[in-house]
């Protein structure tokens, strides 16, 4: 498949920089690819709700979708979800708080710079798992899940519905703006010079103090 704006030909993430509209994702899908691979995830499923060790991507979005009805409008939308359950920004003091659990990234998601701000390659590996249904329609497109809800430890669980309680009913374009405000991101020729790099090394630096925040419980 080529993309729509470059013409280069490639594998998967091609096709997303298809659906986003995006040449520049599509030229960057073969680094997308080679860039951290999430570990398997161990899934059970018991009655009406799905059982977790070790809980992934996959469940974070799971669990987002199931708080916001089962369905939302774009990747980009669903991108700025996840890095706002995972981020807070003291904008004033420059600190970035990332949450964790179990020492790692709540959201278990790397991100890194693209021309829509911070995006994550386990978040596509997340919809490619076969759990998702990407629907076409007059706006774009529409991710469902018509699921269980997954069980999720409870402090992940109570960040994830802050998150889908506080930005649920912000359009895409909104949370663009928002985290790239955020992030110091709003330059169009500042994002251009950090494009591809990885959120962390950005932080790095542009002076800002990346503050792990562990979530207990």
């Amino acid at each position: 498949m080529a993309c729509v704006a470059c013409g280069r030909r490639g594998g998967r993430r091609v096709a997303w920089g298809v659906v986003l509209g995006c040449g520049f994702c599509a030229a960057v899908g073969v680094f997308m690819a080679l860039t951290y691979k999430f570990s398997i995830i161990m899934i059970m499923t018991m009655g009406e709700s799905v059982v977790v060790g070790d809980y992934g991507v996959r469940e974070v979005v799971m669990f987002l979708l199931k708080s916001l009805g089962g369905r939302v409008y774009s990747v980009k939308k669903l991108m700025k979800l996840v890095f706002l359950a995972q981020y807070d920004v003291d904008v004033e003091r420059r600190v970035v708080y990332e949450y964790r659990y179990g020492g790692r990234p709540l959201a278990r998601a790397e991100f890194y710079i693209w021309s829509y701000g911070p995006m994550s390659n386990e978040v596509y590996d997340a919809l490619e798992s076969g759990d998702f249904d990407l629907v076409s329609g007059e706006l774009g497109l529409e991710i469902c899940y018509a699921g269980p809800v997954p069980q999720l430890p409870r402090p992940v669980a109570d960040r994830l519905s802050d998150v889908a309680a506080k930005y649920g009913g912000w359009k895409p374009w909104q949370l663009e703006r928002h985290v790239n405000q955020l992030l110091g991101l709003d330059v169009p020729e500042k994002k251009s010079d950090y494009m591809g790099v990885w959120l962390n090394s950005y932080l790095r630096v542009e002076g800002y103090s990346l503050v792990p925040k562990e979530l207990h419980g």
